[in-house]
């Protein structure tokens, strides 16, 4: 226990110590996540390719080991549409577009993404897993030294010296003169 004034008031606070499960805050606001690194379809690839009009995401990277690289994507591949609903990117300012419409499905929603691969068009159903944290996120922090949980109101009840019990914990130097601006008897 430590002893602290605060207002011309007297309190008490419960100092645990010891190590105690942090929560991780980083992940509370987690959304769904196609798990592949992307590049937008720019007017120079498009064009290299011979179709001015594509638009959307070239594949650059498929997490080993997560649903996109188990539904088949590969990098390389074209993400031309989700759900049949068309990517319009085409230029580097537009580099979130598949992100945010892949934040609006639920976590483990499957979604159907169209793909341009080797002059096909294939239709591959992906699970969207839950996004990783970002290095930029709240990093945990644990005090192994000691964790405050609570101050006690000195009107909780306190033992004196002579052993009786009392609504009032006894601050004064009078009673004991060793005793500090933060002691408790």
């Amino acid at each position: 226990m430590a002893a602290f004034e605060r207002d011309s008031r007297r309190y008490l606070t419960v100092i645990s110590v010891g190590i105690e499960t942090v929560r991780d805050p980083g992940m509370e606001v987690s959304k769904a996540w196609l798990p592949v690194e992307t590049a937008v379809i720019n007017r120079e690839i498009a064009g290299q390719l011979g179709n001015l009009e594509l638009r959307g995401f070239y594949v650059t990277q498929v997490y080993p080991g997560h649903s996109a690289q188990k539904a088949g994507l590969r990098t390389g591949d074209f993400l031309v549409a989700v759900d049949g609903e068309k990517l319009t990117a085409s230029a580097p300012e537009h580099d979130e577009e598949l992100s945010a419409l892949i934040r609006q499905y639920d976590m483990g929603a499957t979604v159907k993404m169209t793909v341009l691969r080797d002059g096909e068009r294939l239709v591959l159903p992906v699970e969207l897993e839950r996004s990783p944290k970002l290095k930029r996120e709240m990093k945990k922090y644990r005090s192994t030294e000691f964790d405050l949980r609570r101050a006690i109101s000195p009107s909780l009840m306190f033992r004196k010296s002579n052993g009786t019990r009392s609504r009032k914990a006894h601050w004064s130097k009078k009673s004991n003169p060793e005793a500090g601006p933060n002691s408790v008897r």
